[in-house]
């Protein structure tokens, strides 16, 4: 048997397929063949084996397609949807589960950030009255009054660095979170298309 021949057979043997799938199914066949060049074609032929079991293969793997494409509810395959509805005990709590914990872990960021600047606020303040005091103590002892004020303005010039730190960081840290969210939900709606 030659390469026609065996192109004879195949095409013969899928006769019951569409024309289009038995034309992209030969043209395949012959790229194939093209590839291996003409002094392989025995060796091409012996490693598809006969063209039968090569037609075969394609019916089979077209009836497949078809059946998914034809069992479906609302453009999902019925296995899937008959899938979905015997995982449901499970993946119901799971993705119940998994929603509450992202939630409460950005609640808890949340909460931190808060508290952080909350104490950043609670140093600007401490500094401000420790400033004012330090200019009331300098009547009763300069020294005393001199390092009060020294003190606020120190308390004072850290609650603000920790103060701009914190929202630099929580505005980073959100950032991070929603582009993250976003990518993810991006890739998830490529996958389904």
């Amino acid at each position: 048997m030659n390469r026609s021949d065996f192109m004879m057979e195949l095409r013969k043997a899928l006769r019951r397929l569409p024309p289009s799938e038995v034309e992209s199914a030969v043209g395949f066949y012959e790229e194939y063949f093209d590839d291996a060049g003409p002094e392989n074609e025995g060796k091409v032929m012996t490693e598809l084996g006969s063209p039968k079991a090569v037609a075969a293969k394609i019916i089979g793997e077209y009836a497949v397609n078809e059946l998914n494409q034809k069992t479906t509810w609302r453009g999902y395959p019925l296995w899937l949807v008959l899938l979905g509805i015997f995982a449901s005990p499970v993946a119901l709590p799971l993705a119940l589960a998994v929603v509450i914990t992202a939630v409460a872990l950005i609640f808890t960021l949340v909460v931190v950030f808060f508290s952080l600047g909350a104490a950043a606020v609670a140093v600007v303040f401490l500094g401000i009255v420790v400033f004012f005091a330090g200019f009331a103590a300098m009547g009763q002892s300069f020294g005393t009054g001199v390092f009060f004020v020294g003190y606020g303005l120190f308390s004072l010039a850290v609650g603000t660095f920790l103060a701009w730190g914190i929202v630099k960081l929580s505005r980073v840290t959100f950032a991070a979170l929603q582009k993250g969210l976003a990518n993810y939900l991006i890739r998830r709606g490529e996958r389904k298309q």
